[in-house]
């Protein structure tokens, strides 16, 4: 190599070489996959589960997933995160998990996060951007996506990454449920007294299409399913449309119809009503004779309910007592529905009763 001969030489040189050793360490960063962290090589078993070979500093964690609603079966995304300011991620790890056993996961010692998300919609790939717990709890799932037998669920715990530590993970899903127990009319007194109710269908309107997996309540729309309207373009995209939309094959008289009919949602906690913000509705659809109604219900928003919280069923007895609106997005009033409701979460037995 000929000897640089001038001091622009040799600054042009240096300048070229650091470019190059610049250059060279971005492109590292670009190829290595952050949320491999701590860990050296993954290796599959034939199944689906992925497991990793750790350093030497790191050390196996034995997880038990605990579920407080649906079954925890199918894709398993197991993050630990460091348990200080940065929270920065540590491992991660999926599992294809049948849920008979529980899982071994790994990271380096240590206090630590350890955050699991179940069925929630995204491939590994999906995760490529989480480096630290913060970025973890921004993440969004799709109710188009959800199936409400395999729902999406996440939960965290704190473990102390020591010898043969063990935690268990409690997860919530995100559905939630509306459930209509019984519906029957009373049209006493009015001129189409003694008329059923035919073309019945439940459904859903104003539903919010995407929630962060990791929060727990102070929910508001993030994107409109069915907005003021049942979409056919909305209902073709869902994975599941029974989640928005049940019919029912009998009229509907004076006697109790045993409907038991569920349709799931995302939670809605809007405080107050607006175009980018409506209440979630329970639409029941029928024709009293030819012309046909709505009897449109805001779910859980009578005395202050708050509307619909995350992993809460809303069961609904219902009396139609009049002809209803000819719009789907304009709520009943109390002289053309009676409503018997029972709010609770999934996974508990007491009941709270609210009639109006």
């Amino acid at each position: 190599m000929k000897l640089m001969k001038t001091h622009k030489d040799r600054k042009t040189f240096f300048t070229i070489l650091t470019f190059r050793r610049v250059l060279s360490a971005f492109a590292l960063l670009i190829i290595l996959p952050v949320f491999f962290f701590g860990c050296d090589q993954a290796r599959h078993d034939g199944t689906g589960s992925i497991y990793y070979d750790i350093k030497d500093s790191g050390t196996a964690l034995h997880v038990r997933l605990l579920s407080k609603g649906g079954t925890v079966k199918g894709d398993v995304d197991i993050f630990v995160f460091n348990d200080d300011a940065l929270g920065r991620l540590d491992s991660y790890q999926r599992f294809l998990y049948d849920g008979t056993e529980d899982i071994n996961a790994a990271s380096r010692k240590g206090h630590k996060i350890i955050a699991a998300a179940v069925n929630a919609g995204k491939d590994m790939s999906g995760w490529s951007g989480i480096n630290s717990f913060d970025g973890l709890k921004t993440t969004v799932i799709e109710l188009r996506k959800e199936d409400p037998s395999h729902p999406a669920m996440c939960g965290t715990a704190i473990a102390d990454m020591g010898d043969s530590p063990e935690c268990d993970v409690v997860l919530t899903p995100m559905l939630s449920e509306i459930h209509i127990s019984s519906i029957r009319c009373d049209f006493s007194g009015k001129p189409y007294a003694g008329e059923t109710l035919s073309d019945v269908r439940f459904y859903l309107i104003n539903v919010n299409g995407m929630a962060e997996l990791f929060r727990d309540g102070g929910f508001v729309p993030m994107s409109i399913v069915n907005a003021g309207a049942l979409s056919e373009t909305d209902m073709a995209d869902m994975k599941h449309p029974d989640m928005l939309l049940r019919t029912i094959d009998e009229d509907i008289g004076s006697s109790p119809v045993n409907a038991d009919c569920s349709l799931y949602c995302y939670p809605n906690e809007s405080e107050e009503e607006s175009a980018g913000s409506p209440f979630t509705r329970l639409v029941i659809e029928g024709r009293l004779g030819e012309e046909l109604y709505y009897y449109p219900i805001n779910v859980n928003r009578s005395d202050g309910g708050g509307g619909i919280r995350r992993n809460c069923r809303y069961s609904y007895d219902i009396v139609l007592t009049r002809s209803g609106t000819k719009d789907p997005d304009i709520p009943a009033d109390p002289t053309m529905v009676q409503i018997r409701s029972k709010v609770q979460p999934w996974y508990e037995l007491d009941e709270d009763e609210i009639v109006f």
